[in-house]
């Protein structure tokens, strides 16, 4: 298990809550396997609406379906650093 998809998956979700002083700390909801990841994670989004979360990594860009609490999209070919510009 990647420990950095339990975290994620438990700010995606917890995103839905509205935010004040008065929130309850982060609690983990599920965890999600990120097994075909290799290198890190640069930056990620989360699709609220569709329940999703878009992960940059090194060489490909991951959807996770949040409710699935799986992978359901991988797109790969897209250079080393598909968060940049360039």
């Amino acid at each position: 298990m990647n420990f950095l998809g339990m975290i994620l998956a438990s700010v995606a979700f917890s995103q839905r809550a509205a935010v004040s002083k008065a929130s309850p700390p982060l609690r983990l909801i599920q965890e999600i396997p990120l097994s075909g990841i290799q290198g890190r994670i640069d930056h990620f989004s989360v699709d609220a609406e569709r329940e999703r979360l878009i992960l940059s990594t090194l060489g490909t860009v991951e959807i996770v379906s949040l409710f699935a609490g799986k992978v359901i999209h991988s797109i790969t070919g897209v250079g080393k650093r598909p968060h940049c510009c360039s």
